[in-house]
Order: C-alpha cells, then structure tokens, then sequence
C-alpha cells in the first residue's frame, strides 16, 4: 500500500507534518478515510477530529473547517482552526 504524506496547516502555524498509512477526515456530515492510491479530491472539512495511523503511530488534531485537499497520497489540510490532540485524550 503507498503511504501519503500528510500536512495540517492553519494561517499561523504547521501542526502536523508526517507519513501516513490511513487518514480520516470530519466532514460536515460524516467522515471520509483516505488511503494511499486515492483519487483526487478537494472538499470541505467539519468540526471534528482528524485522525491518521502510520509508522510514527497515531494522531488526532481537532480541526474547525476548512479544506481538504488529496492529490498523488499527498493530503492537505487547511483549516480555520487545529490543535494537536494529546494521547491520552478521551476518544
């Protein structure tokens, strides 16, 4: 399976920079889950926690909007607001 490479950008800031195998996206209404081979895509990012798993383990980054975008295992995310969700965090 091809690994993406996943970036989360805001305005101000990188908060998450790293290899990934899968990535799952809050929508405004659902989830989306990326794996590597994906075909293009741009859409709109809900209020929610982003999740991806990967060889560096798992994070969660809790977004407030934006966009995000899919293009040759390459995701993007630009959104409003994003906060790096600690481990231990209820899930």
């Amino acid at each position: 399976m091809d690994k993406l490479h996943l970036t989360v950008l805001t305005s101000t800031e990188t908060v998450l920079d790293r290899r990934a195998d899968y990535v799952n996206l809050p929508l405004p209404y659902g989830s989306l889950g990326i794996l590597g081979g994906h075909a293009p895509l741009l859409c709109a990012l809900g209020k929610g926690v982003l999740r991806c798993t990967g060889e560096e383990g798992a994070a969660r980054v809790l977004v407030s909007g934006g966009v995000a975008d899919v293009q040759q295992n390459e995701v993007t995310i630009l959104a409003s607001s994003a906060q790096l969700l600690p481990d231990d965090a209820e899930r």
